[in-house]
């Protein structure tokens, strides 16, 4: 769970905020086994939105650190289409009652390391978005500042980390590539036929410039 005061700060608007954010592509997805099950949530007033039901059991309450639970659930890691109200990052509070949903800014999409971050001396909301590539940065009034063109996927990108150091002024993001395997790589592994390799690092970005350090 998050820790409570950032929160306190970030919640100052009402609970129902997050309903402006809930509208999706005209697309209808066809690969989501769960966009109708009744583990989300129905709103007649916007049915396009539904968040998952987060149900959380407390059987020691003076154990527990008061917070909010960050959850950004998806089915599958590569979509092809946009999930149907429920893929993309949530907010709820330590009884699982939902505070704010962001699958309208994702896009239906998946999101990844969803999370609050220290951008360049601000708390902000930071996640990747899988599909496009992008990092999403929003400040305490859930309002989108900037979106990061961090990779391409399937080319340069890889959506597992987006984290921010030294006060925020920089940021490190995984990245990979593919490509033929060399002879010696082949005769590394025992391997004689060709094939194509993947291969993983990391990079620093500058957050002033998001270049490369």
């Amino acid at each position: 769970m998050a820790a409570a005061s950032w929160l306190q700060r970030f919640l100052v608007l009402p609970t129902l905020l997050y309903f402006p954010f809930c509208t999706f592509a005209g697309e209808q997805p066809f690969d989501h086994q769960h966009d109708n099950d009744d583990s989300l949530f129905k709103f007649v007033t916007r049915p396009d939105f539904k968040a998952p039901k987060w149900i959380v059991n407390v059987t020691d309450e003076s154990a527990v650190t008061p917070g909010y639970w960050f959850v950004a659930p998806f089915e599958y890691i590569d979509q092809k289409h946009p999930a149907n109200g429920w893929v993309g990052p949530h907010i709820y509070d330590g009884k699982g009652d939902l505070i704010w949903s962001g699958v309208s800014v994702a896009e239906g999409w998946d999101a990844l390391d969803f999370r609050i971050s220290n951008v360049r001396g601000q708390d902000m909301l930071t996640w990747l978005v899988q599909r496009t590539g992008d990092g999403i940065i929003m400040d305490n009034t859930f309002t989108l500042q900037e979106t990061v063109d961090v990779g391409t996927l399937g080319v340069d990108f890889n959506s597992h980390e987006f984290n921010f150091f030294d006060a925020g002024s920089k940021a490190l993001v995984l990245d990979e590539g593919r490509g033929p395997a060399t002879v010696e790589q082949l005769k590394a592994v025992g391997y004689e036929k060709n094939c194509t390799i993947l291969f993983n690092g990391f990079r620093v970005l500058d957050t002033s410039t998001w270049q490369q350090v």
